[in-house]
């Protein structure tokens, strides 16, 4: 079963009109339709995320790619070997 809170939320008069009246349309209660309005809302908001992401990814590679390629096998001997001597 969903765990739910109850809550008071203000809302301009205007706004509860129109939510009312569209969940009286819909045939649902308010709280569903709120719950479906600040679902919708947040779909954009995670698109925009996973949007940003893939373009920060593209750039740390291509930053990547700039740079001189290190053999790190190579390094890490060389390394091991500096330290034995």
């Amino acid at each position: 079963m969903l765990q739910t809170i109850r809550t008071t939320i203000t809302l301009p008069l205007h706004i509860h009109e129109e939510w009312r009246m569209e969940s009286v349309q819909k045939k649902i209660a308010l709280g569903d339709l709120i719950l479906e309005k600040a679902r919708v809302n947040r779909k954009p908001k995670a698109r925009l995320l996973e949007k940003q992401m893939t373009a920060d990814f593209s750039f740390f590679d291509e930053v990547g790619r700039m740079g001189d390629q290190i053999d790190m096998v190579k390094a890490l001997r060389e390394d091991r070997d500096r330290d034995n001597d």
